[in-house]
């Protein structure tokens, strides 16, 4: 197996495979804290769960146990993320909500154009399964297959959550239309 490949499928703590491991954190740190933010919205949370998401994905990569290191740390973002909204769930639960609140500069109802902050707030209104298969379909361009391994499910609940995802975001920019 050529040196790249050895390093996406594991390695030990050899200095070698530090500095394989730290050239893959080079090539896609980025591209983690981009899916982060989008999933999240907030800038300091996406860097805590880019920096989770590369120290665990360190620690299994030492064991061997990680065969292809973006698919691993895309799903360690996910669940991160996850994890936090649904702390934040918990702790929330006696609070109502009173109608949508919209972030400082979003585009008025009479707009017809969404801008990109009103995207992100329009997603990150949908259920947090329906938000991330949108967020790594159209923002991180993957295919329904990868989103399928990225999430753990199966390829048609991949295509259903799009489908429903994508009906709940036109619903939301008719209403703000409209």
């Amino acid at each position: 197996m050529p040196q790249s490949q050895a390093s996406e499928a594991g390695g030990s703590d050899e200095p070698g495979d530090r500095a394989e491991f730290a050239a893959l954190f080079e090539a896609h740190h980025d591209e983690v804290v981009r899916l982060a933010y989008l999933l999240c919205g907030d800038v300091e949370l996406a860097g805590d769960a880019a920096a989770e998401a590369f120290a665990r994905t360190y620690q299994q990569w030492q064991r061997g146990q990680v065969e292809h290191v973006p698919g691993y740390v895309r799903r360690v973002v996910i669940n991160y993320v996850n994890s936090h909204f649904r702390r934040q769930a918990r702790s929330r639960r006696a609070h109502i909500r009173h109608g949508p609140q919209w972030p400082a500069g979003a585009p008025s109802p009479s707009e017809q154009t969404i801008d990109a902050q009103h995207a992100r707030w329009l997603i990150r209104q949908l259920p947090s399964r329906q938000a991330t298969a949108i967020v790594l379909r159209y923002w991180q361009d993957l295919s329904h297959a990868e989103i399928a391994e990225a999430m753990d499910c199966p390829l048609g609940t991949v295509k259903s959550l799009l489908a429903r995802g994508l009906a709940r975001l036109r619903e939301g920019a008719e209403l703000e239309d409209g």
